[in-house]
């Protein structure tokens, strides 16, 4: 489900280039949104598709705030607003895998506005708070959550229709995941499809300027990184036993757009949990070797100032992931630049949609 979130996130980010030029329509200062939503549990897996043929309710509340448009990157995104969510929702089966509260803060892309009729697509990351979890005595069929604090991201895409001066109609589909980024056992996660309904009520507004070009200078240039990231993950055989994990990444970057930039480079991983993982499979002999893997990867970039979003997909080359027995690895990663040299992100691996483990990155900038 991982690498479906991607390629949607993907999808929208692409569409909100677009942007917002119609000089009739506004632009949300400061609103309020309050929507219901309704749908299904999508399963990855076919062992608790019996326990989730209840349907998904939830209830969104949620604060959203029109950024400057002084700032150029704001104009090239055809001003986006940011917002925080307060989220409730069910999780197919009240008796087993209980229901979820989540705050999470998101990005909100406009993909169009007029005066009566808006779309858009937003993307937030936070964290959410289950209220059952697997337990090997109380509760053995939850075998998707294993722990009560988990990541909770969800995208939308939606859209706007007027009824009053402050008042619009709101709705569309969204897509909501959590899991605990494999930090305990089980880790399958829960993936929510739902369609949404609700109104949006805006506290102030402002008309939408003439959008001017950006006064933004664009090197396109290659720039090349480097980084370091350390890790940690669960093992997959309910053993409750953490275990280090790093790596080591390189890229050479080309900027297409200020938005977009494509990259290739080599990664280095370390994985501690190789000799408890290979111990459970018969006729393994596990050497210390088995810990290490290498591999060269594909990135696309989506900047916002010094935010970018990387979404990476690589193939294992040299030493391959014993653990898995995966030949492709992927990543999704939020990178900051802390300085022009200095970079800092927060990513996370996984096997296409089986997700691996976080990883915490510091690195270094030359060549731009």
């Amino acid at each position: 489900m991982l690498r479906l979130v991607k390629i949607v996130f993907s999808l929208l980010a692409l569409l909100s280039f677009t942007g917002a030029s119609c000089q009739e329509a506004i632009t949300p200062h400061m609103a309020y949104n309050l929507n219901f939503q309704r749908g299904a549990v999508i399963p990855e897996y076919s062992s608790f598709l019996y326990l989730t043929e209840e349907n998904v309710y939830s209830l969104e509340a949620s604060f959203e705030k029109g950024l400057s448009d002084a700032n150029p990157w704001n104009r090239i995104y055809g001003q986006p607003s940011i917002g925080a969510s307060l989220f409730f929702t069910t999780l197919g089966n009240d008796e087993v895998h209980g229901q979820e509260i989540a705050i999470y803060p998101y990005f909100l892309l406009p993909i169009s506005r007029s005066e009566k009729f808006e779309t858009y697509a937003t993307i937030g990351l936070g964290l959410g708070y289950t209220t059952k979890i697997y337990d090997p005595e109380e509760n053995p069929l939850n075998v998707v959550v294993g722990s009560h604090i988990n990541v909770h991201f969800q995208t939308k895409l939606g859209m706007r229709f007027r009824l009053s001066e402050k008042f619009f109609l709101d709705g569309g589909v969204a897509l909501a995941h959590l899991s605990n980024a494999n930090t305990a056992e089980p880790n399958i996660g829960i993936n929510n499809g739902t369609y949404f309904l609700g109104l949006h009520y805006r506290i102030s507004q402002k008309p939408i300027e003439t959008l001017m070009s950006p006064n933004l200078d664009l090197d396109k240039s290659p720039f090349y990184e480097i980084a370091v990231a350390p890790g940690f993950k669960s093992t997959r055989a309910l053993k409750a036993s953490t275990h280090f994990t790093f790596s080591v990444t390189g890229d050479v970057w080309k900027p297409l757009t200020h938005v977009v930039a494509i990259g290739i480079g080599p990664d280095i991983f370390y994985d501690g949990s190789a000799e408890t993982e290979l111990s459970i499979e018969e006729g393994s002999e596990y050497e210390p070797i088995m810990q290490w893997s290498t591999g060269l990867h594909l990135s696309v970039s989506f900047r916002y100032d010094r935010l970018r979003l990387i979404l990476q997909g690589g193939v294992y080359v040299g030493l391959p992931n014993e653990v898995e027995d995966e030949l492709i690895y992927n990543r999704g990663m939020v990178r900051y630049d802390v300085t022009d040299q200095f970079i800092a992100y927060f990513a996370m691996k996984s096997h296409l949609h089986i997700l691996d483990h976080p990883e915490f990155g510091l690195g270094y900038r030359f060549g731009k």
